[in-house]
């Protein structure tokens, strides 16, 4: 297990150093994650430059290469769309430039136990979606317990794992344990009451592990585990970007699907502004059309053609 999140955390590198696995075709500095917590959502830039250095156009065009599955976070798998998602959602933690793990949402690290199984979360003041709803700690519950639910059918479920009672859940299939997952829908409901993960009020959340796993802070900074609300992911078209509800520093503005995704600062965010007053991903099939495009000055990255 421990094995499969260094693979991620090695994506997650180049997401957050290059847009979603995107790489730029020459010299130029490649935007990057954050240069302070909240800073700003990958991409962006690599360090803080004074506004006499800043373009008067403070918008970032980059090559996707191919249409996100999907903008669910819970469901997210490719670095195509988990690179779209950090810049929309952000969880209790983070990774910051040099991928050094960081408060986010949370106010500090999380406490641990001394027997290392229980950790707590203590929530921000005044945490805001973008439809200006307030951020709760029963979010952050109910985003992993829809992970690790089996009809959700999540990729990525078995980093979640190590907490206590997910393997009943999970089952031998992601590794985590030796039974089957539960298949009736009253079987996986009784199950989801016994795992641990809590939110004794709005600002505070416990996960309480099965045995003591040193890394699984860095799983709750993954897109995996940032806030859902219940509301907002089961209405009709959640995932359009007339109804996107965003946790962190961008929105969703357009998605024109096959085509461009724009995302805006989320007025709500309440971290240090984006200096990014705008980020154009398009989607291009050809890795040389996008080539072309990036020499053309009319992209800042692109997949770099092979």
């Amino acid at each position: 297990m421990q094995k499969r999140l260094f693979g991620i955390l090695a994506s997650i590198a180049v997401i957050v150093a290059a847009c979603g696995g995107a790489t730029t075709s020459s010299a130029p500095t490649a935007p990057a994650a954050s240069t302070a917590p909240g800073e700003s959502a990958a991409p962006v830039e690599s360090a803080a430059p004074s506004a006499a250095d800043l373009a008067a156009d403070q918008i970032l065009k980059i090559d996707l290469g191919q249409e996100p599955a999907t903008l669910d976070p819970n469901k997210a798998q490719s670095s195509d769309t988990t690179a779209v998602l950090h810049g929309l959602n952000r969880g209790l933690l983070y990774f910051d430039k040099d991928l050094k793990l960081v408060p986010e949402l949370a106010e500090a690290l999380p406490t641990v136990s001394a027997d290392s199984k229980t950790l707590t979360f203590t929530l921000k003041d005044g945490l805001k979606y973008s439809n200006g709803d307030p951020i709760v700690a029963g979010d952050f519950v109910y985003s992993i317990k829809r992970t690790i639910d089996p009809r959700t059918a999540a990729p990525y479920a078995y980093v979640l794992c190590e907490i206590e009672g997910a393997d009943a859940l999970l089952g031998a299939a992601n590794g985590c344990g030796t039974k089957e997952a539960p298949t009736s829908d009253a079987d996986i409901e009784a199950a989801l009451k016994n795992v641990g993960i809590s939110a004794p009020d709005d600002k505070t959340v416990v996960v309480k592990l099965a045995k003591p796993a040193t890394y699984f802070a860095d799983v709750m900074a993954l897109w995996i585990a940032v806030p859902i609300q219940e509301k907002w992911i089961t209405s009709k078209d959640a995932t359009e970007a007339a109804n996107y509800v965003s946790s962190g520093p961008f929105i969703l503005s357009e998605w024109k699907h096959n085509s461009d995704i724009v995302l805006k600062p989320n007025p709500n965010w309440t971290g240090t502004k984006p200096t990014l007053t705008e980020i154009d991903m398009s989607m291009t099939s050809e890795p040389a059309q996008g080539q072309a495009a990036y020499e053309a000055g009319e992209l800042d990255m692109v997949l770099t053609p092979t």
